[in-house]
């Protein structure tokens, strides 16, 4: 099934009595995931990747978690109720992943989706404002590959790569759009200040006003020695700037089993890494992170805001040992 950004945790919603939030496509990172299960809030939530817990227990989320990718995924159970008590840490839903492993013939595959801002629609507000469609690509590539170890005997080997590169200026965090008095360019006295905001030139200006107003930096589009805070459109006072950001990914995986002792003992390890990065221009002024929101809900676009820079290194590793001392037990 098509997923904008590889994450299978966006088809939990196909489990009876779950309910989720609509992917944002434009938006950076791993997508919107927030699933609520029988109406518990998402922190009720117990991931698992090989029965191992992969919950962050802080936000509940996908954000900072081991998070493979479909290629790598065997299948996945969803268990809305009903589950037994060695599965009941948490009573919303409980999500096991069991990945990949190798079989007797070599099979591989290599993919990639792409996707860039040729054909996307212009944003309705920066279309009103003049301003030219913001940037939005994306590139997911990777590869698979999985067979036996020389032979037989040594076991199974499945290893998967994948990259993520995208790029968007449509993202939360990415594009600015708000009203402020047109504040002139060229003189920035306290008297011109008074002006634009009381539209008189006496009003005494507070001197941390005066210096932040007149403070030089590009961050919001301005020239390289142009003013922090921009100036507005004399007719309406609006502003809107977009930025590109950007999110990249870089994950590998690599799975061994082998049976032995007439198929009486199995031993199986997993090993999955990803190094990923997030760069919002304009994301750092709020609270990203907080219980229960998302990157839409908690950045404001009508903000000034400053750069916030996340990266995550995610690691996991399991080594299974799996014993029959008889055919009932």
């Amino acid at each position: 099934m098509p997923l904008a950004t590889q994450n299978y945790q966006q088809l939990l919603t196909l489990s009876a009595g779950a309910q989720g939030e609509l992917n944002a496509a434009a938006q950076l990172g791993r997508g919107s995931v927030k699933l609520f299960v029988n109406g518990q809030r998402e922190d009720n939530n117990n991931y698992l990747i090989e029965g191992i817990s992969a919950t962050d227990y802080n936000v509940a989320q996908a954000t900072y978690v081991p998070l493979p990718n479909p290629d790598v995924i065997q299948e996945f159970k969803v268990q809305t109720s009903l589950y037994d008590a060695s599965q009941g840490r948490n009573g919303g839903g409980n999500v096991n992943a069991i990945l990949k492993s190798g079989s007797r013939q070599f099979h591989g595959d290599a993919y990639e989706f792409f996707r860039n801002d040729v054909l996307n629609a212009n944003d309705f507000f920066l279309n009103r404002q003049g301003q030219a469609r913001p940037v939005i690509k994306q590139n997911i590539f990777g590869g698979s590959l999985g067979g036996p170890v020389v032979k037989e005997k040594f076991g199974y080997f499945f290893v998967n790569y994948q990259g993520t590169r995208q790029r968007s200026g449509l993202s939360p965090g990415t594009f600015i759009s708000t009203t402020i008095p047109s504040i002139p360019l060229a003189d920035r006295s306290d008297a011109s200040i008074s002006q634009a905001f009381f539209g008189n030139t006496t009003t005494p200006i507070d001197p941390v006003v005066s210096k932040l107003l007149n403070f030089k930096s590009n961050q919001f589009g301005g020239a390289s020695d142009g003013f922090l805070i921009p100036s507005s459109d004399p007719a309406t006072g609006s502003f809107a700037i977009s930025t590109p950001g950007k999110y990249t990914d870089d994950q590998f995986t690599t799975n061994w089993d082998r049976e032995f002792h007439g198929g009486q003992d199995k031993i199986s390890v997993r090993f999955f890494f990803s190094d990923a990065e997030s760069f919002l221009p304009f994301g750092g002024g709020d609270l990203p992170e907080s219980l229960g929101s998302t990157l839409a809900s908690s950045v404001s676009s009508t903000s000034l805001n400053f750069p916030f820079d996340t990266p995550v290194h995610a690691r996991f590793f399991n080594v299974t040992e799996t014993h029959l001392f008889s055919p009932r037990w």
